[in-house]
């Protein structure tokens, strides 16, 4: 009989330590850092897409290959390694990889007067007039800031096709633009500044990592105007028109 308890105990005791064990593997935990450390090592070297590609490819092959024979370890190192190369792959892609005719490309520190064709990719977002500063003695007012994706940009009399991001920064409010119309904007087209100072934030590389390369300002709301109401509707612009309708409700309680 104390045999028979004893048996039951060890098989209790093994499977409570078996789920022990697995419960504290996290592998989501381990593929998130590999994917980082991809991210982070692009981000300094600068390595090109074939060579990420390569590096995944060998990965994958090399995890079938070990996994055939039974090395479990070295072929979850494998498995790592190609992750690592993806994460990198994404961020080349993100990072340095722009299209020739992106609006961006076009923008210098210095502003350039641009009429363009623009879909509102979010409904505008008010923030408020800042603080009076020695530093800028001009008084400004609410604003309104606008992320575009660019259609094309008037080139004499003619309309030039034109791609990529941009955020559309507006003195006043523009509660008439919804995610999704197609605007014609008159702006000045400016790219984000540099940190001339240590520890100033830096425009420039936030922007860029969201595969935004110019800003554009506006003097006055009438310089934006609706060419065509719900130009691209999409899964995006319904999500944003409920925001937009929550967000007013809440404004409109609170």
């Amino acid at each position: 009989m104390e045999n028979v308890l004893n048996e039951n105990n060890e098989a209790v005791d093994g499977t409570a330590n078996s789920k022990t064990h697995y419960e504290s593997i996290q592998p989501l935990v381990v593929v998130a850092s590999s994917l980082a450390v991809g991210i982070i090592i692009d981000r300094i070297t600068s390595l090109s897409i074939p060579w990420w590609w390569g590096l995944t490819a060998s990965g994958w092959i090399g995890w079938w290959i070990v996994r055939r024979h039974q090395l479990d370890r070295f072929a979850a190192l494998l498995l790592l390694t190609s992750v690592l190369a993806l994460g990198g792959a994404w961020h080349h892609w993100c990072w340095h990889l722009f299209p020739s005719n992106d609006l961006g490309l076009a923008a210098r520190e210095t502003s350039q007067p641009v009429v363009l064709q623009a879909i509102a990719l979010n409904g505008p977002r008010s923030f408020p007039a800042p603080k009076p500063s020695p530093l800028n003695p001009m008084a400004r007012g609410v604003g309104t800031r606008l992320p575009l994706r660019i259609l094309a940009i008037r080139n004499g009399m003619h309309w030039q096709p034109a791609t990529g991001r941009a955020a559309l920064f507006v003195k006043g409010q523009l509660n008439r633009v919804n995610a999704g119309d197609k605007l014609r904007i008159v702006a000045h087209l400016v790219r984000p500044n540099t940190p001339q100072n240590p520890g100033e934030f830096d425009a420039w590389s936030h922007q860029r990592a969201d595969r935004i390369l110019c800003r554009l300002y506006a003097n006055h709301s009438e310089c934006v105007n609706i060419a065509s109401k719900r130009y691209a509707v999409g899964i995006a612009t319904l999500v944003e028109k409920l925001r937009s309708h929550c967000n007013q409700i809440l404004w409109n309680k609170l």
